[in-house]
């Protein structure tokens, strides 16, 4: 958690927390993460057209639930809407809270055998 706040700064970091990301949202962000498309190297962003995001989260629930994802996701500061019509996923941020859930989710693998080490998690 250090490591990621001391990449994205505090503010980030606390705002990443508040947004109370879950399943639907980390899911959403990682295939969009996962997107092959050209950065914009001027502002390390990369853009997205609503229609492009909303082929993405076809996935998602269509309920409340779904749309809450897309929106928790702005809350973080991980897709951000902007005035233009875009969306925006900002590279370093982007980058710092994949690294953090990858190594939850190495934390978990290791201890997905270990009874004692998951209740520990919990």
């Amino acid at each position: 958690m250090r490591e990621f706040e001391k990449r994205v700064g505090a503010e980030a970091a606390n705002a990443i927390h508040s947004a109370s990301l879950g399943p639907n949202s980390i899911r959403l962000f990682l295939r969009v993460y996962g997107d092959k498309r050209e950065a914009n190297w001027d502002q390390l962003q990369i853009s997205y057209l609503p229609a492009e995001i909303g082929r993405m989260s076809l996935f998602l629930p269509r309920v409340v639930e779904g749309i809450s994802a897309i929106d928790r996701l702005n809350e973080a500061g991980l897709l951000v809407y902007g005035d233009d019509n875009q969306i925006r996923m900002h590279a370093v941020k982007a980058r710092s809270f994949y690294r953090y859930i990858q190594h939850l989710y190495f934390i978990l693998e290791a201890n997905s055998g270990d009874q004692a080490g998951l209740t520990i998690l919990s």
